[in-house]
């Protein structure tokens, strides 16, 4: 009897422990608002962060940072409220750390309700916030707004409309990846909408090198580069996408998406009214194998 006494005595207090460990695990969730007063700790609506970069720079592996609807810039801190100018800033993505979007936030009846396009919450590499149509005053933009390098699949972004990157730089990387770049890194990105970023060399909306970042339900527009990938440029890489679209994305080859000795998986996606230059109007495969299953080709465009 005093045997089974002490089994169930272990087995509460092992219980009470993974409970503990749980929670622990769960981390604490870090909330950023553009609309809030600076000097925000981010442990509640009333009391955010006003600035993404500095919950970046708070988080651990465990918490989530929810971010209201707004428009929110990389080089833009505490230390710098008006922007330090610099093109390198970049919105860099953790590991344990998911990135959420499209929460009402402060003053909303309910400030966690989320609604991804009702609530549009913007990462803006316009660091002057002077853009203007086709690209016009991109000169001082961010080179990548979100980088993904270096991560695994618990760094997610999900809820936001990346746009404004400016690719243009004279040495790599800073000639791709103007939306977002990834080089040996695998992040989770979803309901995201990458639109009218530019990049030199390759991938206007994405760049992914010996990288296989997870996409679902994301869409490329208005992408643009002069080279290779105006949406997406994959390079010895093997992303999943699904319930993705690509659309008015334009490059010399792959107006949609080019594939370099790449084997990515698309499900479910749409890929239309894209263009190339050269070659591959939605899509341009070199020396890949990709998999493509119950996606759409339309009104794609290519000149050779």
């Amino acid at each position: 009897m005093k045997n089974l006494t002490n089994l169930k005595t272990w087995l509460v207090i092992s219980t009470l422990f993974v409970g503990l460990g749980w929670a622990t695990a769960l981390g604490d969730v870090i909330y950023v608002d553009d609309d809030a007063s600076p000097g925000g700790d981010g442990s509640t609506w009333p009391t955010a962060y006003k600035y993404l970069q500095d919950a970046l720079a708070d988080a651990g592996s465990g918490d989530e940072i929810w971010v209201a609807a707004g428009t929110y810039k990389p080089d833009e801190t505490t230390t710098n409220p008006n922007g330090s100018g610099s093109r390198n800033a970049t919105f860099q993505l953790r590991n344990g750390v998911p990135i959420k979007g499209g929460y009402a936030g402060s003053g909303a009846p309910d400030p966690d309700e989320r609604d991804v396009e009702l609530y549009e919450t913007i990462l803006s590499g316009d660091l002057n916030g002077n853009d203007g149509p086709d690209f016009a005053n991109n000169g001082e933009n961010s080179y990548h707004v979100v980088t993904g390098s270096g991560t695994d699949e618990t760094a997610v972004l999900d809820g936001f409309t990346i746009t404004a990157g400016n690719a243009n730089g004279s040495s790599w990387p800073a000639e791709a990846g103007g939306g977002m770049y990834n080089e040996d890194g695998s992040p989770t990105v979803a309901n995201c909408v990458f639109s009218q970023n530019w990049a030199t060399e390759s991938g206007g909306g994405m760049e992914n090198i010996n990288s296989s970042p997870t996409l679902t339900n994301c869409t490329f527009s208005d992408n643009l580069t002069p080279w290779a990938g105006g949406g997406m440029d994959n390079v010895n890489s093997s992303p999943t996408l699904t319930n993705c679209s690509f659309s008015d994305n334009s490059a010399e080859v792959g107006g949609g998406m080019v594939n370099y000795e790449s084997s990515p998986t698309v499900a479910n996606c749409v890929f239309s009214q894209n263009w190339a230059t050269g070659f591959g109007g939605g899509m341009y495969n070199v020396d890949g194998s990709p998999t493509v299953a119950n996606c759409v080709f339309s009104q794609n465009w290519a000149t050779e």
